[in-house]
């Protein structure tokens, strides 16, 4: 295991491996990723308006036509077809998304990364920016989102957790909530779902599949499109025309106008139809099939970023606690603004079964025994004053993990103690292992232990004779600023990578924490660690290539990552005691580790039993469990 420390020594993580659990992020690429900014200047069309209403047309080739005083900044050259487009803040650029997953960045537009090396499930169909122009979301028709830059903490997640399937059809359009850090996803059958603070006004309900979403500029609501042309108008979206089914090609987008109160429609030939306020847009030449129309100007009256309305509303939880099935759980939603007391409603989505959650926001309840998997919902909260600003809304994930099963038949091989100078416990070294399991109890630091010190407890594959390692637990930290006083950290981890802390979770000194690590498919592994006293829970999809040759129970004096210097084991108490171990793969057989550091024996494990064994501070073995 290793830990990051700095000068102070308090302990501070490496850098992120894969996305946590529920969530789609996918690190930047340098694969399909174009930065055009240097393109220069092309043409511009013209547009019958008022100044500073400009728009771009963007063609499925990626050629792009700017009217008015738009500037035309350059074209795309895909191997895969355009199918998105979103401008930056001050109308200075835009950025250009293709089905496959790559980004093209033109004028202003900062390049955060694609997806264009990626396999992707289903393919890309829109692109959205946030109100700050430092990041942007892709999302694909089966639901998954993606976060670049600014955008890749903020909402993330599978649509299919909040309800997307076959009976509300593929996502087709993303939009950004110019009022708050997110942004809401549309589907062919008129569902509309927000995320991370974007309202949810109500779906549409059109003859026609639904093509596109557009935001009104203060976030209050949202006209949704279909392919006839007709719109369906939610929040304080105004209703300004349509062209119910009287054009016979169909639309592909919308944008809106710097007023508010006035759009475009684009239909797959490049006919624009403007309405309201917005100007009059003429058609390109040569009828290009066309994917998108962006406005370049800013919506007037556009707030810039922040995590909720002025004055508003604002929920303040940022993640909930996982759980385990079988035992009780409880968590409290926060919100910040306006006047309570705040009240809480369900508006998307599904809590696990044997949840509930109160007008309070308190959320309570007993998984069902057996249960397992990750539930994504969506939550409301308003003010109780009559002048109380618009609902704020969030959306949550809660990770279900089914309790630990009981203690297989893992046996001592005939006693042959070996001396480790950073491990004790047990290792099974038969391998190759697909799955490892196990509990152990938290314990705490002895007063007055130095602040270099540090222990952890985990479960794990790999590692003994190779250097690789997935792996799971809980470190035991002194604060640097008091020898009275420690912290405990979950954490996981898969080398060469420091750990990862998990912050999700709380645990405390006598809990009784659970991991099970276990291959999905290739490469593809699932970390789950749950906090049963608590009734917490933790699951991370990681990417590990290791030979799966050992699997370990182990008391760790970790290294720290910066020096590659072993840690001095810190004195701890009661006995560390693990039960439940499980491995599939390999034989059954357990082998004894003592930790030696300086020629003293530091921690010392008791015999296996049925029940599991303990691991004791010094060189006296503890009682069996």
């Amino acid at each position: 295991m290793l830990f990051a420390l700095v000068a102070s020594l308090v302990v501070t993580m490496g850098p992120a491996g894969a996305g946590a659990a529920g969530t789609a992020y996918v690190a930047p690429s340098r694969g399909d990723l174009f930065d055009a900014r240097l393109v220069g200047a092309g043409s511009r069309l013209p547009i019958t308006s008022a100044a500073g209403q400009d728009v771009w047309l963007v063609t499925r080739a990626g050629r792009v036509f700017a009217y008015g005083d738009a500037r035309d900044y350059g074209d795309a050259h895909a191997s895969t077809p355009v199918v998105g487009a979103a401008a930056t803040p001050d109308g200075g650029g835009y950025w250009l998304a293709t089905a496959g997953g790559g980004v093209y960045s033109f004028g202003d537009a900062a390049q955060f990364g694609s997806l264009g090396s990626h396999h992707l499930a289903s393919p890309v169909v829109g692109l959205a920016a946030t109100a700050d122009g430092k990041g942007y979301w892709l999302a694909t028709a089966a639901g998954a989102v993606y976060g670049f830059g600014d955008a890749a903490g903020h909402g993330l997640g599978a649509a299919s957790a909040l309800g997307v399937g076959p009976t509300t059809g593929p996502v087709v359009s993303i939009v950004a909530d110019p009022g708050t850090l997110g942004f809401w996803l549309a589907t062919a059958r008129g569902t509309v779902l927000g995320y991370s603070g974007a309202p949810t006004y109500g779906p549409a309900h059109l003859p026609a599949a639904v093509v596109a979403v557009a935001a009104t500029p203060d976030g209050r609501g949202y006209w949704v499109v279909a392919g006839d042309g007709r719109t369906a108008t939610r929040g304080d979206a105004g209703k300004h025309g349509a062209l119910n089914g009287a054009y016979p090609q169909p639309v592909v987008g919308m944008a809106i106008d710097r007023t508010g109160n006035g759009y475009w429609m684009a239909t797959a030939n490049g006919h624009v139809f403007s309405y309201g306020t917005a100007g009059t847009v003429v058609s390109p030449p040569g009828s290009p099939r066309v994917a998108a129309i962006v406005a370049a100007s800013p919506a007037k009256g556009s707030p810039s970023l922040t995590a909720s309305t002025p004055g508003g509303l604002n929920i303040t939880t940022t993640a909930l606690p996982g759980l385990v099935a079988g035992h009780a759980y409880s968590a409290q939603l926060a919100a910040s603004g306006s006047t309570g007391p705040y009240s809480w409603t369900e508006v998307g989505g599904a809590l696990p079964p044997g949840l509930a959650m109160s007008a309070a926001g308190a959320i309570s309840g007993t998984a069902d025994p057996g249960l397992s998997g990750a539930f994504g919902f969506t939550v409301q909260v308003t003010g109780s004053s009559v002048m109380s600003p618009r609902p704020a809304t969030a959306t949550f994930t809660i990770a279900v993990m089914s309790s630990p099963a009981a203690s297989p038949s893992l046996t001592q091989l005939p006693l042959s103690e070996v001396h480790s100078q950073n491990w004790s416990g047990y290792v099974a070294t038969a391998g190759p292992y697909t799955a490892v399991s196990g509990s152990f109890t938290v314990p705490s630091l002895s007063p007055g232990t130095p602040a270099q010190d540090m222990v952890s407890e985990w479960v794990g594959i790999d590692g003994s004779g190779n250097t690789s390692l997935v792996q799971a637990g809980v470190s035991e930290v002194p604060d640097p600023n008091s020898t009275a006083t420690f912290d405990v950290i979950a954490w996981w981890e898969v080398l060469p990578i420091a750990s990862q802390p998990i912050t999700t979770m709380t645990v405390s000194p006598g809990d009784e924490v659970s991991v099970t690590i276990d291959q999905v498919s290739g490469a593809s592994w699932t970390i789950h660690l749950t906090d049963a006293t608590k009734g917490q829970g933790f699951t991370q999809d990681v990417g590990y290539t290791g030979p799966g040759t050992s699997a370990e129970w182990i008391v760790e004096a970790p290294t720290d990552s910066q020096t590659d210097q072993q840690i001095s084991l810190a004195p701890y108490s009661p006995a560390v005691t693990f039960s439940g171990l499980a491995a599939t793969g390999g034989s059954a057989g357990l082998s004894e580790l003592a930790m030696v550091q300086e020629g003293q024996q530091v921690a010392s494990p008791c015999a296996l039993n049925p029940a599991g064994f303990s691991v004791a501070y010094g060189a006296t073995a503890p009682s069996a469990p």
